[in-house]
């Protein structure tokens, strides 16, 4: 069989040869049979007829040839495909639309799985990368929290569904002092195991060994191979060190660049050489643990229960009832997950946008070419071979389209990276490998099967040679019932997709607009940190920052200058946690704590509601003081004044034996991202409170009357206090919008999506009403002749369409309504089902469709009623 079909093909390679020899070998018969007529006397012309009357048919007879030849079916496939690019070529308006119809549709889609392959589905760089798991606190609440050192040191020793566990501070950008000055880096804290649980090795050097690791042991650090080569030099690294924090740390090792636990940090530093806060209360280290042999996730997370109830029976003033352990996966995606999952369901909506504009756009073209099918199906072509002929031409636009949506994908793609604001993760290892490729060709021929046979089958099922006779499709109200299906398909699924971008970008408006309580314009903002080991006392840090802000006052159109340790923007890592009362009794709800000075509040307008301000003799040796804000005053102390009551931030700071007392309470800095009231703090000054300066950076934020002078006239003053010191400027508005990021990445993605569906709706639209006017054509002209306006005809021809529009409409709208709430957990400030963005979505779609309606009738209308009764 298989050597049968290798002669067949051979043979079709042969054709014109082998259709050459024929044609001769025919002529030669039909001459000798000629030549033997003429000797019997006859004429040459009726020789020659008589000569083809005896042959029984030319064609016929190749046919039968070709038939035994065993290459008619692929020699006519080959005559289709001819003839498809053919037709193609006469209709290139036709051929683009569909193409770039079809190239819109896979592309996105391809490019959101390509997302979603890279990011969600392939597993992390690492050796068994499936082992790995997170592991957190559990709230009373459900929700997850940091975990305390004491807590990870007695699941470390109790657990046996981990093989191995680690833990580390949370990534943070610190002043490193280097060989050659000071430089911005992100430094993490690990502990002993955490190499041998990623389970990489260094590409230069060594890890740390337990030694180094232990209480008083020498410093060292690992640094990432892209800070060794962009930072350092690529020198060593034996023989470089870093000044991180006042200690001096010899670098030891490099680790390869694709491992980048946790958060692509620049250098790893010891932990368990200085454990920051050792209270079971504190939560201030993330854990990593590795799966022992046949253990699973939720045995982990059973036993790991299992362990915290023991600790809690021991120690009360642990305040977390349970542990949370999931795939370091899942940790690493985050939310990412559910936004990504949301964009690819979008994407596919959108290909079955682009597919059922293409099925309403194939059949529109095949009801014009009926009298052509008709022709051939009386020239003797059966239903298979006009089937064959329609699926072909589909197949070709397909393939065009797979192409076109590769393209597509790799430019969506290349935007996606060019311009991502850091609301993907693993971006950097996502790219289109041949599987993705695969799926590419699997849904643009799954596109031509689906959507490409059914007109043609639909087309083929009348009579075709009535047809031909009559001028008329003769395909009734089936085809339409199928054609209304379809139209009132694409425009439902274009009503889902209008509601989802648009509920997201209102949410985005509504985030960027919502006033936070606080002034933002015209703010310029300074993060920086102090390198702490380069001052030989707290008091000679204190000097720089008096620097800076004296130095950054005196400028000229600066309004007012302060400092914060955490600005209002989130993403901002806070520091939160109970406090004590003065009976000695812990909150069970979790405070903000800030650091700032009074020039903070003049600068951002922050109000003050009751009391005073933080003055010049809040200094270091004056009794505490505590600004509150009103969601913190309204819950420790309600219907009370808060002035003058007292409270411990115990274990949040070195002070642990130091009150604080309340000198004023002031009003709420809102952030987009969480409820009024929904995280209230209290501020202490930096002053009296300052180590939390050199552990986490500060912010200087200045109002100013031109935010450009002003940003150079701050880094300028930072550059005169200190040149070590690496700033990083901005404004308060920019740090809002770009905390927004992931959120306006989700608004684009979806807008664009909607909006090519609109589109692809409306050419859908168009395409109806177009068929719609040419194929009543005379129906038109006749009742234009018995005086009706243009006006009516034109209304008659679109009502149909606009009827299917609305039913369309009326179902996308009750799915829309249903599947809303699969978008609440992405939404902050717009309700999933605001009518708002129904609204929207509704009336731009409705408007679309009958401009697009309007056009082509508006055309249909405008041909004189004489001349149509008389092509007629």
């Amino acid at each position: 069989m298989g050597r049968e079909w290798w002669h067949r093909f051979a043979a079709l390679f042969g054709l014109r040869r082998e259709e050459a020899d024929l044609d001769e070998e025919i002529r030669f018969h039909l001459e000798m049979e000629a030549g033997k007529l003429e000797a019997e006397g006859r004429s040459p012309g009726d020789a020659r007829r008589e000569a083809l009357r005896r042959f029984g048919g030319v064609e016929r007879m190749k046919e039968r040839t070709r038939d035994e030849r065993g290459t008619r079916l692929l020699e006519d496939t080959v005559r289709d495909v001819l003839y498809t690019l053919r037709t193609l070529r006469r209709d290139p308006a036709f051929a683009v639309v569909a193409v770039l119809t079809l190239s819109l549709g896979v592309g996105a889609t391809t490019a959101m799985y390509t997302l979603v392959d890279g990011v969600l589905l392939r597993p992390l760089p690492y050796p068994a990368a499936h082992e790995l798991v997170s592991i957190r606190e559990r709230t009373a609440e459900g929700g997850t929290l940091a975990t305390s050192y004491l807590n990870f040191m007695d699941w470390r020793t109790a657990s046996d569904r981990i093989a191995a566990m680690a833990a580390h501070t949370p990534t943070r950008p610190t002043t490193v002092l280097t060989p050659s000055g000071g430089v911005r880096a992100r430094i993490t804290s690990v502990t002993r195991d955490f190499f041998q649980v990623g389970g990489v090795e260094p590409i230069r050097g060594r890890i740390p060994d337990p030694g180094e690791h232990a209480e008083g042991g020498p410093a060292v650090a690992v640094v990432s191979e892209r800070f060794w080569r962009s930072t350092l030099g690529e020198q060593g690294p034996q023989g470089l060190s870093l000044d991180i924090a006042g200690t001096v740390h010899d670098v030891v090792g490099v680790m390869p660049g694709g491992f980048e636990l946790p958060g692509r940090p620049d250098v790893w530093v010891a932990l368990d050489r200085a454990v920051p806060w050792s209270a079971r209360g504190n939560h201030v280290v993330e854990v990593l643990g590795r799966l022992a042999p046949g253990a699973t996730v939720d045995e982990a997370d059973r036993e790991l229960d299992a362990v915290q109830a023991a600790i809690r029976a021991g120690a009360p003033e642990v305040d977390s009832p349970s542990v949370a352990a999931r795939p370091y996966l899942d940790a690493v995606v985050g939310d990412a997950r559910r936004a990504l999952t949301l964009l690819l369901a979008a994407a596919a909506l959108l290909l079955l946008v682009a597919c059922t504009n293409l099925a309403s756009t194939l059949l529109a073209r095949g009801f014009g070419r009926v009298r052509e099918l008709g022709m051939r199906a009386s020239l003797g072509a059966g239903r298979g071979r006009l089937v064959r002929q329609l699926f072909l031409e589909s197949l070709t636009l397909a393939l065009a389209g797979g192409m076109g949506g590769v393209l597509t994908a790799s430019g969506l793609l290349a935007l996606t990276r060019a311009f991502d604001p850091g609301a993907v993760p693993r971006l950097a290892e996502v790219s289109l490998d041949p599987g993705v490729l695969g799926f590419t060709l699997l849904v643009a021929v799954g596109t031509a099967v689906a959507f490409g046979l059914m007109p043609a089958l639909a087309l083929t099922r009348g009579d075709l040679a009535s047809a031909l006779r009559s001028g008329r499709s003769g395909h009734g109200r089936g085809v339409r019932r199928i054609w209304r299906a379809i139209l009132a398909g694409e425009v439902a699924l274009a009503v889902l997709l209008l509601v989802a971008g648009g509920l997201v970008a209102r949410d985005l408006v509504a985030i960027l607009d919502r006033p936070g309580g606080f002034r933002t314009a015209g703010v310029v903002t300074a993060q920086m940190e102090l390198p702490a080991g380069k001052y030989a006392s707290v008091a000679e840090a204190l000097q720089v920052v008096d620097g800076i802000l004296d130095g950054v006052r005196a400028g000229g159109g600066v309004e007012a200058v302060g400092l914060t340790l955490t600005l209002p923007v989130p993403g901002r890592g806070s520091v939160a946690g109970p406090v004590q009362m003065d009976d000695g009794t812990r909150t069970d709800r979790s405070f903000e704590y800030r650091v700032a000075d009074a020039g903070y509040f003049r600068t951002l307008e922050v109000p003050l509601i009751r009391g005073r301000m933080f003055e010049p003799s809040d200094g270091p040796g004056a009794p505490h003081a505590a600004l509150v804000d009103e969601a913190m005053a309204e819950a420790l102390w309600p219907g009370l004044d808060p002035v003058g009551q007292t409270f411990n931030p115990r274990g949040m700071d070195p002070f642990p034996d130091q009150a604080l007392t309340v000198v004023g309470v002031v009003g709420e800095t809102l952030r987009w991202d969480r409820a009024p009231g929904g995280s209230p703090g209290y501020y202490v000054h930096y002053r009296q409170r300052p180590t939390f300066l050199g552990l986490f950076g500060m912010s200087v934020v200045a109002a100013v009357d031109d935010t450009g002078a002003g940003a150079a006239h701050l880094r300028e003053t930072v550059r005169r206090v200190d040149r070590d010191v690496p700033v990083r400027l901005g404004t308060l508005e920019a740090d809002i919008a770009g905390s927004a990021s992931d959120r306006r990445f989700r608004a684009f993605v979806l807008s664009g999506f909607a909006l090519a569906a609109l589109l692809l709706a409306c050419v859908g639209v168009y395409g109806v009403v177009a068929y719609t006017a040419a194929r009543h054509t005379r129906d038109m002209g006749i009742r234009l002749a018995l005086g009706a306006s243009r006006s009516q005809v034109r209304s008659g021809v679109q009502a149909d369409v606009l009827t299917t529009v609305g039913i369309g409409m009326a179902v996308g709208s009750v799915l829309a309504y249903t599947l809303a709430r699969a978008l609440e957990r992405l939404l902050f400030v717009v309700s999933p089902w605001d009518p708002v963005a129904f609204s929207l979505a509704l009336g731009a779609l409705g408007a679309a469709a009958w401009c697009a309606s309007w056009v082509p009738a508006w055309r249909g209308t405008r041909l004189s009623p004489a001349r149509v009764l008389t092509e007629e």
